[in-house]
């Protein structure tokens, strides 16, 4: 019996999380829509935790002094000058996490020489006190110094500040292209979100600045063959909302090896916000108003094939979730075709003071956003111990039968002690074999439940039988922990302290994941009990 029914529990790759609390991230099975509910929630936090580490890294001991080894000379003799190493490695971590955020390899290198190229190119534009992609030789300058600059402002995206600026500020605002002259094509994100870069350079002299962007041996999107669908601005899942003002457009670059960029004239974009349920729809031949806009470009800028959408009026806050359906695409054999994809925004900063890491806050995040846990009006309130009847409703949810079990409230108690409001919990978890009770007619409602009470629910709901010697109360941890439900991190954790609505939130999610039966394949927990 024990060695027939002994489990695998299949927990979601949350691996940053998981390793805090020492528990196996393994693969996750998929069987039906609520456990698709689960994973996508435990995705969503998930990313939030690593887009908040990545975010934390490049924040953390970010370089603030004199950025020149050797500082340029806009006044003849002419210098170039030479930039530092760390306000290049900021530019630098900055450009991979802005690539991160759009689901792209950011493990993009500095290349000396493109750097020493856009040096020139900021040198050339900073004498001429002119922006240009074709500059001017300035007077005096040589040849060889020109033409070194030239090529930089011909290969590389280009900004000019009349405030003081940073490296690390000018690529944010190339990803913003916002502006009039730049909507249409929003080629300066497109550069930096091109999925076969892997060289940079960049340079900045006085109020100019330059990215080096693309050149003959490197970044060459036409000789790219790694895979991907498309590239999303803001990227879809969770998404920060400092990365994305109100004002920005919305792009997404399809790959034209998979997408016709021939047929554009039938695309249509519906930009829905899910929480509040309004639609802004986006077509060629439509009247825009305000700051709205639309475009499809098939220039060469990074990915040949952008769309460049822009609602008017947009407020994109915490906790709002959009979804864009992109219809009247063709593929390159010739069917119409479509995408979707979601954007949760979330706030970063709020997001890190919330980072609670001695506990399973994020686990309570994810059973809160399926309403599995739902805290109280003093929170989630994860450093107090439970009740028997809190410890038991939060098993029933975690099975999915608090339908069943509030059902039976208005049927007599098996129990004394049970208030009104948790008889349907306690008659379900009687009904159903979950629960005896603590001896003479009592439930034990107010009882503060111990470590072993919990374990003792998920070892029945798992089909361990404690009338049949499979476990027992009294061992419920250590039978828990040779049956691989729990780790031994979390049973030492578990038997040398009080438990608390903290930990009740760690085994439940442990225990919501899917489980695999030998022979049987997956099923839910609901399901292995045939409720």
């Amino acid at each position: 019996m024990k060695y027939i029914k002994k489990i695998l529990v299949r927990v979601i790759a949350l691996s940053l999380i998981l390793s805090t609390l020492n528990i196996r991230a393994v693969d996750v099975i998929i069987t039906d829509s609520y456990e698709e509910e689960v994973i996508v929630a435990s995705d969503l936090f998930s990313r939030k935790y690593e887009i908040n580490t990545y975010y934390q890294e490049m924040l953390k001991g970010r370089y603030t002094g004199e950025i020149y080894n050797i500082s340029p000379s806009i006044t003849s003799p002419y210098r170039a000058g030479e930039i530092k190493d760390e306000p290049l490695n900021d530019a630098l971590l900055t450009l991979n996490y802005i690539r991160f955020l759009a689901h792209l390899d950011d493990n993009v290198s500095l290349l000396d020489s493109w750097n020493t190229i856009a040096q020139h190119a900021t040198l050339v534009n900073g004498v001429n006190k002119e922006l240009s992609h074709n500059p001017a030789q300035p007077s005096g300058m040589s040849s060889s110094m020109y033409d070194i600059g030239a090529l930089g402002a011909r290969t590389s995206n280009l900004a000019w500040s009349s405030y003081s600026s940073s490296l690390v500020k000018d690529l944010w605002r190339y990803i913003d292209d916002s502006s009039s002259s730049n909507v249409d094509s929003v080629g300066h994100r497109r550069w930096l979100l091109n999925p076969a870069m892997e060289k940079v350079g960049f340079g900045k002299t006085s109020n100019y600045s330059a990215a080096k962007v693309f050149g003959d041996s490197y970044n060459q999107i036409w000789q790219y063959d790694g895979s991907y669908d498309y590239v999303a601005w803001p990227g879809s899942g969770a998404f920060p909302t400092n990365a994305f003002s109100d004002n920005m457009p919305w792009s997404i670059s399809l790959n034209d090896k998979l997408y016709d960029n021939d047929r554009t004239s039938e695309i249509k974009v519906l930009l829905q916000n899910m929480d509040t349920g309004s639609i802004n729809e986006f077509y060629q031949g439509k009247s825009y108003i305000g700051s709205e806009h639309f475009n499809v470009d098939t220039t060469n800028y990074g990915v040949p094939f952008n769309i460049v959408f822009r609602p008017d009026g947009e407020h994109y806050i915490d906790g709002q979730t959009y979804k864009v359906t992109i219809s009247g695409l063709y593929d390159n054999d010739g069917n119409e075709t479509s995408v979707t994809y979601e954007v949760n925004f979330f706030d970063v900063d709020q997001f890190n003071t919330n980072l609670v890491e001695q506990n399973n806050f994020y686990y309570a995040e994810v059973l809160n956003e399926l309403d599995l846990f739902k805290g109280t009006n003093n929170g989630y309130e994860l450093d107090r111990q439970p009740t028997r009847l809190e410890g038991l409703v939060m098993f029933i949810r975690l099975i999915g039968k608090e339908a069943e079990a509030l059902a039976l409230n208005d049927n007599v108690s098996y129990f004394t002690d049970v208030p009104d409001w948790g008889r349907g919990y306690v008659n379900y978890a009687y009904e159903n074999g979950l629960t005896l009770g603590i001896g003479g007619g009592e439930f034990g409602s107010d009882h503060l439940m111990q470590a072993r009470d919990y374990m003792t629910f998920i070892m029945r709901a798992l089909g361990y039988d404690d009338m049949n010697n499979d476990f027992a109360w009294s061992s419920s941890l250590e039978d828990g922990l040779s049956y691989d439900i729990i780790s031994e991190n979390m049973y030492t954790i578990l038997k040398n302290k009080a438990f608390l609505r903290d930990d009740v939130v760690g085994i439940s999610y442990i225990a919501l994941e899917s489980i695999k039966i030998d022979s049987i394949g997956p099923m839910t927990l609901g399901e292995y009990l045939g409720l």
